[in-house]
């Protein structure tokens, strides 16, 4: 595919890219976490597939993010590959919270009290904390960070990993996860491209998510049309450009 510019979302517009998403266009954050976890599904399974010999876990916070990790976690069972949820707790986003209700049906090895050492598993999805850190993380938030971190395995971070503040893009000293991989959700945010974070975002591919192309041109970003041929993209880190 021949090289584009591709804009990246400043941090003085976040705000303006939640407003315009739920409030102008009126998207639900169900109908948001599905498309996000069915494009963290399909780069999983692209990048380590084939899934029916594969052990996942995946870590689950309490905001939007647990709920895309969870949407991802159906597709994955559902295509073949064994899936253990590490929860922090109950998601206090109503979202979040019906897709945990959705997968309790379908998935067993659901662990809460308890987690399991990550040093079998062949993939670790970061699903704990995003756009909602603005604090440093503290109590189980910060006690699963910490389980990541202990572990040398391959982790996927969805929209930025975990302990960065997405509203500044610093990270929250060296509690952060280091991820092989991060999918950000339908535009990619500055936070990945600081020289604070570069060390922790690896790879950085971006995922469609059904935003309408006006919203781009609301934002003031000048938008190609990126997925006539994927629902994920990957970036160039440095050049910000597709691949």
């Amino acid at each position: 595919m021949e090289m584009k510019k591709i804009p990246v979302l400043p941090l003085s517009r976040l705000s303006a890219y939640r407003h315009f998403i739920t409030q102008f266009f009126g998207i639900d954050e169900l109908q948001l976490q599905e498309n996000a976890g069915r494009a963290v599904a399909a780069l999983v399974r692209e990048l380590y597939g084939p899934l029916s010999s594969m052990k996942i876990a995946v870590g689950i916070g309490l905001d939007f993010k647990a709920g895309v990790a969870l949407v991802a976690s159906r597709f994955l069972e559902n295509w073949g590959a064994s899936i253990s949820l590490l929860l922090v707790g109950r998601p206090t986003l109503r979202s979040s919270e019906k897709q945990l209700e959705i997968v309790k049906k379908m998935i067993d090895d659901i662990n809460v009290i308890r987690w399991p050492s990550l040093n079998s598993y062949d993939l670790v999805i970061d699903g704990i904390v995003g756009f909602s850190l603005k604090n440093e993380p503290s109590g189980r938030v910060k006690s699963l960070i910490d389980h990541f971190k202990s572990i040398k395995r391959n982790i996927l971070a969805i929209e930025v990993p975990s302990a960065i503040n997405v509203c500044n893009g610093l990270p929250f000293g060296d509690m952060v996860v280091k991820a092989r991989e991060t999918i950000a959700l339908g535009v990619p945010k500055e936070s990945l491209f600081l020289d604070q974070t570069k060390h922790y975002v690896g790879d950085v591919y971006l995922a469609d998510i059904g935003l309408p192309q006006r919203l781009y041109e609301k934002l003031g970003l000048d938008m190609p049309r990126l997925f006539g041929e994927s629902e994920v993209i990957r970036l160039h880190e440095a050049s910000k450009k597709i691949t």
